[in-house]
């Protein structure tokens, strides 16, 4: 058992523990004896098998620290200063010990055993702020823990709850939309404007929110079917009053026959004649407008059947397009070659031709030089009659003939040449 100041119990957030105080002055020296804390005397033997959790045992001076007891729950009234609490720092919840009962061993034992159960029976304490001053119909009804099931949770009251903290400021600035709303619905009993500052006050974890401000709105009759405000809706009075005439309950009517005459009755009963003519009216016009809705829904699904139709045929059509598409690309690509291997076959003709064109002009000069020698060669021997001259002239004359035979043969192979081209380019125009 540890003696230690309320800074230390706290300092480790991992720790669970059971402190207790008790109004004898240096507990620390009796504080064991007195409470029957002797761990040969508690029968808790066995609970380490039972749970996972760790239980630390504190005791704290209530004659120097009964303040820290009050906040978390002890009775600041109380006769004799003996509290005792188990805290889950973890879970951010403790558990007291009721009040009533006397701090002794079995009170702690029992506490003990009920904490380490595997479906505890302890309720967690709820730390509520100190009731209010009574005001006289107040406008905003402030909520504490105490009174929370008493005026939220009435089944005869549609309230608008304000969550709010004293650190949150923008909390402040709906204060003066809350009183217009309050005014607005003053004279309504059956509405009811509040709000609660969660910051000191405790509630069920069914019952908190996750940020400051928050609006609910808690139907009557229908508590479970709370509503939030809408979080991009603007917080202004227009909307906060829709907000609560969309969600409220509206009165159940009463019998009228519970206190009425026969006269009062008969009225009644008239106006239950009307009231049942004009639904039977009502129901006959929503039977024709069904009929037109179902007229409109013949309309619709023959609509949808053509268009069906009409998309299953594009689908075909489009289908036809795509394999027409495939050929034309495979005829492109096979044109394609076919333009590649001409262009190909054009290019070594024109090369081709090229040769011969020069062939050919070598051809031409070679017989010109030939025809102006055999006229040098003609004049020569006719002005030379001399028969010294006739062995060199013959000579001179098979050289000659020599130099035309080649002359001829080679002119022979350029006209071939240029045969074979013509036809070959016949053949290509023909393709």
């Amino acid at each position: 058992i540890h003696t230690l100041s309320p800074s230390e119990l706290f300092y480790n957030e991992e720790t669970i523990g059971v402190a207790s105080h008790s109004s004898f002055p240096h507990v620390e020296d009796s504080a064991s004896t007195r409470l029957g804390l002797h761990h040969s005397q508690i029968n808790i033997t066995g609970l380490i098998c039972n749970t996972n959790k760790t239980l630390n045992f504190y005791l704290l001076d209530s004659n120097l620290h009964w303040s820290f007891a009050t906040r978390l729950g002890a009775n600041e009234s109380a006769d004799v200063k003996e509290f005792a609490t188990v805290v889950n720092l973890h879970d951010e919840v403790h558990y007291v010990l009721d009040q009533k009962q006397m701090l002794d061993k079995s009170s702690i034992e029992n506490i003990i055993k009920n904490y380490s159960s595997v479906y505890s029976p302890l309720n967690r304490h709820l730390v509520a702020n100190p009731k209010a001053q009574a005001q006289e119909e107040p406008l905003i009804t402030e909520i504490t823990t105490q009174i929370f099931d008493s005026i939220v949770l009435d089944p005869e009251k549609n309230v608008l709850l304000l969550y709010y903290t004293q650190w949150c400021g923008f909390c402040t600035v709906l204060n003066h939309l809350f009183i217009q709303v309050a005014i607005l619905f003053r004279s309504n009993n059956r509405i009811a404007i509040a709000r609660i500052n969660v910051a000191k006050n405790d509630l069920p974890w069914e019952y908190m929110v996750d940020h400051f401000p928050t609006i609910l709105f808690f139907p009557s009759i229908r508590k479970d079917l709370s509503v939030k405000y809408p979080e991009d809706l603007p917080l202004t009075v227009p909307n906060l009053v829709r907000f609560i005439l969309l969600h409220s309950t509206r009165a159940v009517p009463e019998d009228p026959t519970h206190s009425c005459n026969p006269d009062c009755v008969q009225k009644a009963a008239e106006l239950q004649q009307d009231r049942i003519d004009q639904l039977e009216s009502e129901i006959k016009k929503l039977r024709a407008e069904i009929k037109a809705l179902s007229l409109a829904e013949e309309q619709v699904a023959f609509q949808l059947s053509a268009t069906e139709q009409e998309k299953r045929h594009l689908k075909l059509s489009n289908h036809v397009l795509q394999e027409k598409n495939k050929e034309l690309k495979r005829h492109n690509e096979k044109l394609q070659h076919l333009y590649t291997q001409r262009s190909t076959e054009l290019a070594e003709t024109a090369e081709k031709l090229k040769e011969i064109a020069a062939v050919s002009e070598n051809l031409l000069t070679e017989n010109t030089l030939l025809k102006l020698y055999m006229t040098t060669v003609e004049e020569t021997l006719k002005d030379d009659s001399s028969p010294s001259l006739a062995q060199p002239l013959s000579e001179e004359s098979g050289s000659a003939s020599t130099a035309m035979e080649n002359t001829s043969q080679k002119e022979r192979e350029t006209q071939n040449m240029i045969e074979d081209n013509e036809n070959t380019e016949k053949r290509t125009r023909s393709e």
